[in-house]
């Protein structure tokens, strides 16, 4: 059951980071780009964190959502961008992992 309700929640934020998924460039202005790191950092951090709660992450995603975070703050939103592109190719493919572990067991020949 808790497996399920991550793979739900993994779900949920692929489809968010989905929606937002664009070139970072929105009609009027400069402050596309901000809305967008802004959303995905947080649809992002939400899959990690579940995926951590349940044993499932892998050890460098929450390394490259730090270098995310801080080529923000440096005001490099592009490199931030990649990056937390990066996170979330990393955070899906756990939860994936963590989903056919589920059904792991001895091999019998």
């Amino acid at each position: 059951m808790k497996l399920q309700f991550a793979s739900s929640l993994l779900a949920a934020a692929t489809l968010a980071l989905g929606a937002c998924a664009s070139d970072g460039k929105q009609a009027g202005g400069g402050g596309g780009e901000t809305a967008n790191y802004d959303s995905q950092l947080k649809a992002v951090q939400a899959a990690y964190a579940q995926l951590d709660q349940n044993g499932g992450a892998w050890v460098f995603t929450s390394e490259m959502i730090e270098n995310a975070k801080k080529a923000a703050s440096e005001g490099k939103s592009e490199e931030a961008l990649k990056l937390l592109a990066k996170a979330k190719f990393e955070v899906d493919a756990a939860g994936k992992q963590q989903d056919e572990q589920k059904k792991a067991g001895p091999v019998l020949f």
